[in-house]
């Protein structure tokens, strides 16, 4: 399956969780868990993308069910423009940005040597799935509220 529609389905995963943000507080549900609940979700199921087959319909099916799920991780953006300080929102996005383009530019890497080290991809697909575990715990437990940080 060509890459673009596979970001295609990242895209509606993102506008999907953004629709499903913004639900729940015009129901009067908290920002909290408004904002939270969908990223969660999105670091939950982001991954499930590799399949133990090589069948190509459940790797599409996963592949595609992980991209649309990453989509839900992106609402992390809502969340950080609802806590960071109005007078530092540049500063945080600028670090937000960067620990993810970190993590994009470290994983070929990593995941060469481990390949390289291992002769499998098994630890490669660890180490990809392993950020989503951790965010899922900094959800968890390091994020109480959302709410405006003062600076």
């Amino acid at each position: 399956m060509p890459e673009p529609a596979l970001d295609g389905r990242a895209m509606v995963g993102v506008v999907v969780a953004g629709w499903d943000s913004d639900r729940p507080l015009r129901r009067g549900i908290s920002r909290t868990w408004a904002r939270k609940l969908p990223v969660m979700t999105g670091l939950c199921l982001a991954p499930i993308s590799s399949p133990p087959t090589s069948r190509v319909p459940p790797v599409i099916f996963f592949m595609s069910a992980a991209f649309f799920a990453q989509g839900f991780m992106q609402l992390g953006w809502a969340a950080l423009s609802d806590i960071a300080p109005a007078g530092l929102m540049g500063l945080a996005g600028d670090t937000f940005s960067f620990a993810a383009k970190l993590g994009g530019t470290l994983a070929p890497i990593v995941i060469g040597v481990i390949i390289d080290s291992t002769g499998s991809m098994a630890g490669g697909l660890v180490y990809v799935a392993a950020p989503s575990v951790g965010g899922f715990l900094a959800y968890s437990f390091l994020i109480d509220q959302v709410e405006r940080l003062d600076a």
